[in-house]
């Protein structure tokens, strides 16, 4: 089960940073992460009482260490998966961003000149090489939630 969970919250993280951007603005990207961060601490305190209704009423006793410990690896999860992306969309980005826009407005002499030519010409390139690296980063601590020792 914790493999299933796992290869699912990574091809969760991969659709944010990668297929969601294209699709919505910073603006709704930013909302949809701050209701799902919301949303993600509602059901962390929610499971429990539903696990707890749903034991009596079938006459199942659903082992509590058992509960704990899925529900506070979920949550994990998605705050992994949220802040990661969270800050990749508002610092990272941003921050490639305003360096062209900074060169291309106030550097205009030597924005033909290496490195900021290079920049320039590589913008998406370079944006798409640091979300690799945060999504190697974030496989290993998703890995890290749901593999290792407790």
């Amino acid at each position: 089960m914790n493999l299933i969970f796992y290869i699912l919250f990574v091809l969760l993280f991969y659709l944010c940073l990668f297929r969601f951007p294209n699709f919505t603005s910073t603006k709704k990207l930013i909302i949809i992460y701050g209701v799902s961060l919301i949303l993600s601490f509602i059901f962390y305190i929610i499971t429990p009482f539903i696990a707890l209704i749903y034991s009596k009423m079938t006459g199942n006793g659903i082992d509590g260490v058992f509960l704990k410990e899925i529900t506070t690896k979920l949550l994990m999860s998605f705050l992994t998966v949220l802040f990661i992306n969270l800050f990749i969309l508002l610092f990272v980005d941003n921050m490639i961003d305003y360096l062209i826009n900074f060169h291309k407005t106030y550097n205009t002499d030597n924005i033909n000149k290496n490195p900021i030519k290079f920049l320039v010409e590589n913008q998406i390139k370079i944006k798409k090489g640091y979300r690799i690296f945060f999504a190697l980063g974030s496989m290993v601590m998703l890995y890290g939630v749901w593999f290792g020792k407790n």
